[in-house]
């Protein structure tokens, strides 16, 4: 027995439909993909234009920010000599100078006497803990910019 079904083989009108099926499943299957592609070709030209729109805003930030800086940069100092305090880098054309006067005497440490604060990078408030040497101490330091 060659193990092949009796109903085999098949008579000439039933290859002729075998055909006609595959041939028409297969011409479905092409649609689809053709409309697919379509779908995937208009999603591509929506996110291109989405891109080229997002390119020119950001060009045009990058353009507003240029002369923002180009005005921050026209800024300039009063003429003449004086000082500035200092919170970080000196201004161009200006110099950094320091100094303090640290434990020196005060009636009393309560805040009508000695009341901490920092200004920039200069300070001034009790010369260690407040009221721990009785001679009540302060200190200061002053950073400034001057020209």
């Amino acid at each position: 027995s060659s193990g092949i079904n009796a109903e085999w083989p098949l008579r000439p009108g039933e290859i002729e439909g075998l055909k006609s099926d595959l041939s028409a499943k297969i011409n479905a299957l092409e649609e689809g993909q053709i409309e697919q592609n379509e779908n995937l070709s208009g999603t591509t030209s929506e996110i291109e234009g989405l891109k080229s729109d997002l390119s020119a805003k950001i060009d045009a930030l990058k353009e507003g920010q240029s002369e923002l800086t180009a005005q921050i940069g026209d800024v300039s100092w009063p003429k003449g000599s004086y000082c500035i305090l200092a919170s970080g880098s000196c201004p161009a054309g200006f110099t950094r100078y320091s100094g303090h006067i640290r434990a020196f005497n005060t009636f009393n440490y309560t805040p009508t006497y000695i009341k901490p604060a920092v200004f920039g990078d200069s300070y001034m408030g009790c010369h260690g803990p407040c009221g721990q040497y009785t001679s009540w101490d302060a200190e200061f330091g002053i950073t400034s910019c001057c020209k």
